[in-house]
């Protein structure tokens, strides 16, 4: 009988191969050219918007390039997606893809607030003094994790994950 959650194994292959592929989409900057090449405009407008120089520019299509995503059109002198890059940009698109956004943002969120709940732990009464807040400490403490906790389920729903 299979387990309900599939657990699928990635290869140190697959690993190094997706650690790669992350590592070119993982520049804002360069994810945005992608996005923006896909609008088809001409590379100095794309610098224009991303308020970057137009060797700076060069630099991030050189990696896109090599990573198979755009490739130099000759003699028109501009780039172009790929048909991987425009595949590529189709799944960044998905729902699925914008739901694990969404989810890191969750967790960012909650994490920033897992610290503000160590400050208030470490510092008690002063710190809610400080802040300016009337609730005591234990309150605050209180509401805290519930507020931790409603944000890792909002995420782990996003993901598809039960908990």
């Amino acid at each position: 009988m299979a387990s309900k959650k599939e657990k699928t194994e990635l290869s140190e292959d697959d690993v190094n191969c997706l650690s790669e592929f992350f590592n070119v989409l993982g520049v804002s900057k360069r994810l945005m050219t992608l996005i923006l090449l896909a609008k088809k405009l001409p590379a100095m407008e794309i610098a224009k918007k991303l308020g970057i120089a137009r060797s700076t520019l060069q630099k991030h299509l050189d990696v896109l390039r090599d990573s198979g995503l755009v490739r130099y059109g000759g003699k028109e002198e501009y780039y172009e997606l790929t048909e991987f890059g425009k595949h590529v940009l189709s799944w960044l698109g998905k729902e699925a893809v914008k739901n694990l956004a969404e989810a890191i943002k969750l967790e960012k969120m909650a994490y920033e607030a897992e610290r503000t709940l160590e400050v208030i732990r470490e510092r008690g009464k002063f710190m809610s003094l400080m802040l300016g807040i009337q609730k005591k400490p234990e309150e605050l403490e209180r509401d805290l994790k519930k507020k931790i906790k409603e944000l890792r389920a909002q995420a782990a729903k996003l993901l598809g994950i039960e908990e």
